[in-house]
C-alpha cells in the first residue's frame, strides 16, 4: 500500500487538529475549574465566619 503525499497531508492535520481540539477542551475544562476555585477562595476569605475558616464567629 503506497502513501501519497496527499493522504500522509491528511492525516497529519488530521491528527494535529484532533490533538487541538483535545488540548484545548482540557485548557478550557481547567481554567473554568480553577476560575471556580478561585471564586470559592474569595468567598471564604470575604466571610471570616465561615464553616471552613478558622476563626472563631462573631456571636462566640
Amino acid at each position: 500500500m503506497a502513501v501519497t503525499w496527499r493522504g500522509a497531508l491528511f492525516h497529519a492535520l488530521t491528527v494535529t487538529g484532533v490533538s487541538w481540539l483535545l488540548g484545548l477542551g482540557v485548557e478550557l475544562a481547567l481554567t473554568a475549574f480553577s476560575d471556580g476555585h478561585d471564586d470559592w477562595s474569595a468567598l471564604r476569605a470575604a466571610d471570616p465566619g465561615s464553616w471552613s475558616s478558622r476563626s472563631s464567629p462573631s456571636w462566640l
